[in-house]
């Protein structure tokens, strides 16, 4: 949203290079009424990178849209399917998705793989789809803590770094704390002992008192095993049907507690 200006940072700048194409996904993209899905596709192309007929019905097919459908007849699973097959038919320098898979079934998402897999511009995706991550980029960041560190790997590689990186800051944590340890014993004995001691001394204690140190917590429902029967839901003859076209009926379901 930054990049799309569609928020302002509080602070900083973002400075982007004149004559920039990027395509966005949105989680809610706009759709206007009135046309078909192929003509909304047709309207993203330009003088310079026009849209060809055969890409737009291929994407569309893949997507599992019809061509000539109205785009009010949509409902919002399709309405992102449009827009995603839009962004990747039209030209672009910098493509982004948010949650690209989405309203997708398996087939529809082998096929955006295979897209992004041929794909030679620039891709900033954010996703919780890990094998699709694993199979399409190859650069992580992750934000933690208040910080972005950066990976040049794919996604089991970066569950490794990550891993390595967190086992140095603990070495690296443990240390400052001995040492902090040796200089808070030495600034209790007093007054008359530090007068002893080089000035510095007393200035790196201080600066090392202002070390945050990572906070490990654990979320736990403690409730789960100290209030819950061994039953948790129980579903008894349910039907759901929306207008006459009845999606089941004399449902059953029990969900234990170790289920």
């Amino acid at each position: 949203k930054l990049i799309m200006e569609e928020i302002n940072p509080l602070k900083g700048e973002i400075i982007k290079s004149g004559g920039i194409r990027i395509n966005y996904l949105p989680q809610e993209p706009y759709i206007p009424n009135d046309i078909t899905c192929y003509q909304y596709v047709l309207s993203l192309g330009s003088k310079e990178h026009p849209v060809e007929e055969f890409e737009i019905n291929s994407a569309l097919t893949k997507l599992k849209l019809n061509p000539k459908e109205l785009t009010n007849h949509l409902s919002g699973g399709q309405k992102r399917r449009l827009a995603l097959a839009g962004c990747m038919v039209s030209y672009c320098d910098l493509l982004i998705l948010d949650e690209p898979t989405n309203h997708l079934d398996n087939e529809m998402i082998l096929y955006l793989e295979k897209y992004l897999m041929r794909f030679n511009k620039g891709l900033f995706m954010v996703t919780h789809d890990r094998y699709f991550l694993e199979r399409c980029c190859n650069k992580m960041f992750e934000l933690d803590n208040g910080k972005i560190y950066t990976y040049e790997a794919n996604y089991s590689e970066f569950l490794v770094l990550k891993q390595e990186r967190l086992e140095r800051e603990a070495k690296e944590e443990k240390k400052i704390k001995a040492i902090l340890k040796t200089e808070l014993e030495w600034m209790n004995r007093g007054v008359e002992a530090r007068r002893t001691k080089q000035k510095y001394r007393i200035e790196r204690f201080k600066e090392l008192s202002k070390t945050t140190f990572r906070e490990h917590k654990d979320f736990v429902f403690d409730s789960v095993e100290t209030y819950l029967g061994r039953k948790i839901i129980e579903i008894k003859n349910a039907s759901k049907a929306y207008g006459e076209k009845v999606l089941f009926e004399d449902f059953n379901l029990a969900v234990l507690r170790t289920d």
